[in-house]
């Protein structure tokens, strides 16, 4: 039963990989009509069907464009050293398998001795099946499958039209055009000869240009940089070199540098970068881009500075990509050349004169876009129902407190609190729209975000995220919340994540109304950009909260009136709805009143002076102070009104 239940496993693994199978006899004959699954993959129900009916069946890997695989099968006594290194199987008769990338080839016997194809319409058994000798089909070798090797069977290189037209509509992202159209200018040129270069490479280079650059580079210069590229290339094959000079393309905190090699590119993609005294670690993602054939990538995180990380990766990436290919002088020069353009970012730059910048707001006033937000309060006082619904708000659904969003954004959860179902639950009660790939959920099981950073990345880059809600910053921080480095740390993740991020934070007790803050650090109060603090009102056995919203803080923007809000509570939905800021109104400032006052329109100075309680010195005082701020103005004497916006 041990054989059964471990091919059966290894055959629901396969599935997950995206390749066909079905069951084979010992003898090799497949149990089951299988032309149709040339064209469709199992299901899983059919697998275990399938070994519930034969236990003791092995695998048939269904070999061609179905599950991306060509195979080359040499039979026992053949030579397998003349191919390229790839996933290697020993089979139970003593030959081997070879797999490699899809290529659009058909079965075909004795291509070299004992060496047959499997291809479209072919398959071959699969480890851990058990050959009719008893031995195991067994895996010698495991890693990314290289490139089908096509000339060796007389076969012609595929089209390059497909290849060529990925090349060409390669987009500009902000940044140096300059350093595009040499990234693309190196590429084309190498899928040209010499002399189709100025007869095919310099017009596709120009239509590239004018398409996709914003604004184009005139012809002169872009005709320099075709000089200067095709030159170097002159210069290397001459000379007999096989590595050309590192090309940097930089595309915000991206760096893609491309090394010339005799036939193609080997290409590293820095990502994720983080920086100390001693050492620069960088997600590295690195493949070989060859015209004619598939890519694929080879990718781990190092300490680019540590001489025996990169030789681990060079031994590495020698194994994964077959061909003579020095790894340790390419991957020294893709370092070097990073380090010294990474640090260039760090430099200082003269000041220069520019326009003034408008805040903007994902919604406003609560959530400023691309800085850290805070909503505070004491437990118990609806801050998360608060960020839950205007989590809802910004995928589309209602408003929040009467405010449409300024922009709509898909949104992940990042919680410490709770759990999945406590938020699904939540979520259900706050809205009855049916919301799908916008709102995201991640249970961090208390580990610190400072350690969650690249998860939380992979999530923002997979979906879409334009928003980060943490619950809470006590608990995500990683230390003591009361440290100013634990502080300093939990704000420096959020900088490197890089979104809009609103974190829902606990408050300093024994401290008046007016100068509340965040629990922990002051630097909890002094790194956020926009904080608001939440006070709640609620009678002893009332299911309703009534809630005041006072904004703390705001770099860059004027401090916003107070809010209200009521939270109403009912055994299967919750609303939050407009609260009456007159409630609020004791713990206002005299010109949050005033706003408020004028907020139902325009006003007497004599019936504000009688509905705040101050008196006419004060009122009038404050009034002209909200004047030269372009908030109220007087349409005539003794008059005050809001100005719209």
């Amino acid at each position: 039963m041990e054989k059964k239940n471990k091919i059966l496993e290894s055959a629901l693994e396969m599935l997950k990989h995206n390749v066909s199978l079905m069951p084979v006899g010992g003898n090799k004959i497949p149990l089951v009509k299988w032309e149709e699954f040339q064209t469709r993959r199992a299901t899983e129900e059919e697998v275990k069907e399938w070994w519930t009916k034969w236990p003791d069946a092995n695998i048939g890997l269904i070999t061609g464009k179905i599950s991306g695989l060509t195979v080359i099968d040499v039979e026992a006594g053949g030579d397998i050293k003349k191919f390229p290194i790839t996933t290697t199987i020993q089979t139970g008769g003593g030959g081997w398998h070879l797999y490699y990338q899809y290529y659009p080839i058909k079965n075909k016997t004795r291509v070299y001795e004992l060496t047959d194809i499997r291809g479209d319409g072919g398959y071959v058994v699969a480890p851990p099946s058990v050959h009719s000798s008893g031995k195991e089909y067994k895996i010698l070798k495991r890693m990314n499958y290289s490139p089908f090797p096509a000339e060796m069977f007389g076969e012609k290189p595929r089209s390059s039209g497909k290849d060529l037209n990925s090349l060409l509509n390669q987009t500009v992202s902000q940044g140096d055009r300059n350093n595009s159209a040499t990234s693309i200018c190196g590429k084309l040129l190498l899928r040209f000869n010499p002399i189709e270069w100025e007869t095919q490479a310099w017009p596709l280079f120009q239509a590239w240009n004018l398409t996709h650059n914003d604004p184009p580079l005139d012809d002169k210069e872009l005709l320099s940089i075709f000089k200067s590229i095709s030159q170097a290339e002159e210069r290397r094959k001459k000379a007999g070199i096989d590595i050309g000079e590192p090309q940097l393309l930089e595309q915000g905190e991206k760096f893609t540098i491309s090394v010339p090699l005799s036939d193609g590119f080997a290409v590293f993609e820095f990502e994720d970068i983080d920086f100390s005294s001693r050492a620069i670690d960088a997600m590295i993602r690195c493949y070989v881009e060859v015209p004619n054939s598939p890519t694929r990538s080879f990718v781990q995180r190092i300490n680019i500075l540590s001489h025996s990380a990169r030789e681990s990766l060079a031994r590495q990436l020698k194994d994964s990509f077959p061909g003579k290919v020095s790894w340790p002088l390419i991957l020294s020069q893709a370092c070097e050349l990073l380090e010294k353009s990474a640090r260039k970012q760090s430099e200082a730059v003269e000041f220069r004169e520019s326009e003034e910048v408008a805040t903007k707001y994902l919604l406003k006033p609560f959530i400023e876009e691309g800085v850290s937000n805070i909503l505070f309060g004491m437990g118990g006082s609806g801050k998360t129902f608060l960020a839950l619904k205007m989590m809802i708000s910004l995928a589309g659904s209602d408003p929040f407190l009467d405010i449409t969003p300024f922009k709509f954004v898909n949104s992940l959860f990042v919680d410490y609190e709770n759990n999945e179902n406590i938020f699904n639950s939540r979520i259900t009660k706050l809205t009855k729209d049916k919301i799908k790939n916008k709102l995201w959920y991640l249970n961090t099981k208390g580990v610190p975000i400072y350690d969650l950073k690249y998860r939380i990345l992979e999530i923002i880059k997979k979906h879409n995220i334009g928003l980060i809600i943490i619950d809470s910053a006590a608990l995500a921080c990683g230390g003591e919340p009361e440290s100013a480095e634990i502080a300093n740390r939990f704000f420096n993740t959020l900088d490197r994540i890089g979104v809009t991020s609103l974190t829902i934070a606990h408050e300093t007790k024994n401290t008046d109304h007016k100068n509340k803050t965040p629990f922990g650090s002051i630097f909890f109060f002094n790194c956020a950009r926009n904080i608001w603090n939440i006070e709640k009102d609620q009678e002893q056995g009332e299911d309703n909260i009534q809630i005041g919203l006072f904004h703390r803080k705001s770099n860059n923007d004027k401090l916003q009136p107070i809010h209200s809000a009521k939270i109403l509570f009912y055994d299967k939905e919750v609303k939050i709805e407009k609260g009456d800021v007159k409630r609020w109104s004791k713990e206002s400032g005299i010109k949050d009143q005033i706003l408020e006052e004028l907020e139902n329109g325009t006003h007497k100075l004599d019936d504000l002076v009688a509905n705040i309680g101050k008196n006419r010195h004060t009122i009038r005082s404050r009034l002209n102070e909200l004047k030269t701020a372009g908030l109220v103005d007087s349409p005539a004497r003794g008059y005050w009104e809001l100005i719209a916006k």
